[in-house]
C-alpha cells in the first residue's frame, strides 16, 4: 500500500457518499512524443511476431501431420476429446493463478479503501440525505359556493 497518494472529495452527490467522486493525488504521468513513437514501435514489431506466430502454428501441424500420421486421421470425437481435456488443464491452471491475483487484488483494494475512509472521513454505510421539500396543500372547495 502506497501511503503517498492522497484522497480528497471533489464532488458531493445530493444522495448517496458513496457516489461523491475523490480524486487521488501523488500520482502523475509524464511522457514525450518519443514515448509515443517507442509504443508504436513496439506494437509494429508485436504484429510482425503474431504474423511470424501464424507461421509456426502452419508449420506445427504439418509437422505433426508428417510424424503422427495418425493425428490428423484420429476420430474426431477423440480429437476433440483429447484437445477439451488439454485445454481444460491448462485453463484450470491459469484460472487457479488468476484467483491467486485477485485475492491479492481485493486485499489491496480493502486497504486503500479503509486508507480513503481515514483520510476523508467518508463512510460506507448507505446514507441518503434527505431533503425537505415542501408539499403542496390542496384547498378544499368551499360547499354550498353562493
Amino acid at each position: 500500500m502506497n501511503k503517498n497518494f492522497k484522497y480528497e472529495v471533489i464532488t458531493k452527490s445530493e444522495e448517496k457518499e458513496q457516489d461523491w467522486v475523490i480524486q487521488k493525488s501523488g500520482l502523475t504521468a509524464e511522457f514525450t512524443l518519443n514515448d509515443i513513437k517507442r509504443d508504436i514501435e513496439i506494437l509494429k514489431k508485436m504484429k510482425i511476431e503474431m504474423d511470424a506466430k501464424v507461421g509456426i502454428e502452419a508449420a506445427i501441424l504439418e509437422n505433426i501431420s508428417v510424424n503422427y500420421p495418425d493425428a490428423p486421421k484420429m476420430e474426431e470425437k477423440l480429437r476433440v476429446a483429447v484437445f477439451l481435456y488439454q485445454k481444460s488443464f491448462a485453463t484450470k491452471k491459469m484460472c487457479e493463478e488468476k484467483v491467486a491475483e485477485i485475492d491479492k487484488q481485493l486485499k489491496e483494494y480493502a486497504e486503500e479503501t479503509q486508507e480513503i475512509l481515514n483520510q476523508t472521513n467518508l463512510s460506507l454505510e448507505e446514507k441518503t440525505i434527505k431533503i425537505d421539500v415542501p408539499v403542496p396543500v390542496e384547498v378544499a372547495p368551499e360547499e354550498n359556493a353562493k
